[in-house]
């Protein structure tokens, strides 16, 4: 393949994202344990027992957070037949969400009050942001089975989280590892898919507590070069130094590699001008990632009504992609072609993260202020083999990948 000399170092990942709007993903479980309720209601507002702490980054009865929160109860979640990510915001009202639509269940579509993008809203891990190299929510990477309970705010956050908590935040709060335990499950469903997991909780002495989980999945895919493989490990370590005195550690660590199927040619009645078998498309498109996410937090209370809470985090993100991306210029009905425009992009991403807060509990009120830092480093080269269309650096390049429909060659 030809590959255009130009290059660029960039952050915006709009065409990567309409590429996945345009693949699909499907892997329909063989069977159901417990039907799922077409609607799951919210807890009670008023319910003095719900403890939230996200909307107000302390713990507030629900009744009391002046903002709109939902809880979801992990275990009630699996009663009503869990699957997978993104079925906690079933019932939730003014959320919705959308997978399955080109690498869905990777990159789900979720709106929170009729937001328009997944980004407008953050991911926090034990209130920690839990984001990929471009901000996103790794929402199919949530070590589900260590979670106990999820908070849902529906409306701005930025003024306590920062940058990323537009339409709201989704915390994801881990079991806190007080007692012996081993959970597993397993899954499996047609085309070839299967998943397995496992989460074990373990008691250090009087003062700390492990967790430890891993998660590994895989899916044929319903059509060629539609395969794909996740795994992931997580762990968390909870200490008590003090009195006053409580420390915690966790870690993540996510791989990924993804098949990506090509779309097929229509005509301009809509009908398919080539079979779905085959696999058209130029190389072998496809993605692999893998990332991981390190936290520690110190928290110190303070006499009677404070409490110094010091976070630090850092992330590492690599991807490497091939990409088709299908151009309508390059459709020649009677020469039986279409043409496609390759794409390659290698992102990286380094972040270092550090907060300190300083809280207080006056009584009838409770006051929290404090300062973040984060250190970013992206890098990203992306190279084309064919162009169609004008760009300043180039000028107009006009050739494109012709594939043809019936025997797959390029």
């Amino acid at each position: 393949p030809r590959y255009d000399p130009c290059f660029r170092i960039t952050r915006n990942t709009d065409d990567l994202m309409n590429l996945l709007n345009y693949l699909s993903f499907v892997a329909t479980p063989l069977f159901l344990v417990q039907t799922l309720p077409a609607i799951a209601a919210e807890p009670d507002l008023q319910d003095p027992d719900i403890i939230v702490v996200t909307a107000t980054r302390s713990e507030r009865a629900l009744e009391d957070v002046p903002a709109a929160v939902a809880v979801q109860d992990m275990d009630t979640l699996r009663a009503q037949g869990f699957t997978t990510g993104t079925d906690e915001f079933r019932g939730v009202t003014g959320v919705s969400f959308r997978r399955g639509e080109g690498d869905g269940d990777v990159f789900p579509f979720v709106s929170i009050r009729g937001s328009t993008g997944t980004d407008g809203f953050l991911a926090l891990l034990d209130g920690v942001p839990f984001v990929g190299a471009f901000e996103e929510p790794l929402l199919a990477d949530i070590p589900y089975d260590a979670v106990e309970r999820i908070e849902v705010v529906k409306g701005p956050l930025s003024a306590l989280y920062g940058r990323g908590a537009i339409y709201g935040g989704v915390n994801y709060i881990t079991r806190s590892p007080a007692e012996d335990s081993l959970r597993a499950s397993i899954g499996a469903g047609n085309d070839g898919y299967y998943r397995g997991s496992a989460t074990l909780s373990r008691k250090l002495g009087d003062k700390g507590g492990l967790l430890l989980g891993g998660a590994y999945e895989q899916d044929g895919g319903w059509r060629k070069n539609s395969e794909r493989r996740n795994w992931s490990l997580y762990a968390k370590v909870d200490f008590d130094l003090g009195e006053k005195t409580r420390l915690g550690l966790s870690g993540s660590y996510l791989n990924r590699d993804i098949e990506m199927p090509n779309g097929v040619p229509l005509d301009s009645a809509g009908r398919v001008l080539a079979e779905r078998k085959p696999l058209l498309a130029l190389g072998e498109p496809g993605e692999q990632s893998k990332g991981y996410i390190g936290t520690a937090t110190l928290e110190q209370g303070i006499g009677e009504r404070f409490t110094l809470k010091l976070t630090g985090q850092y992330r590492n993100f690599e991807r490497n992609n091939f990409l088709n991306f299908y151009d309508a210029y390059g459709l020649d009905t009677s020469r039986n072609v279409f043409g496609v425009n390759g794409f390659r992009g290698n992102p990286r991403q380094r972040v270092l993260f550090g907060e300190a807060s300083l809280s207080a509990d006056l009584g009838a009120h409770k006051l929290i202020g404090g300062i973040s830092y984060e250190d970013t480093v992206n890098r990203t080269l992306s190279s084309w083999s064919g162009q169609n269309g004008f760009t300043p650096q180039c000028g107009f390049t006009f050739f494109l990948a012709e594939i043809d429909w019936n025997t797959g060659e390029v």
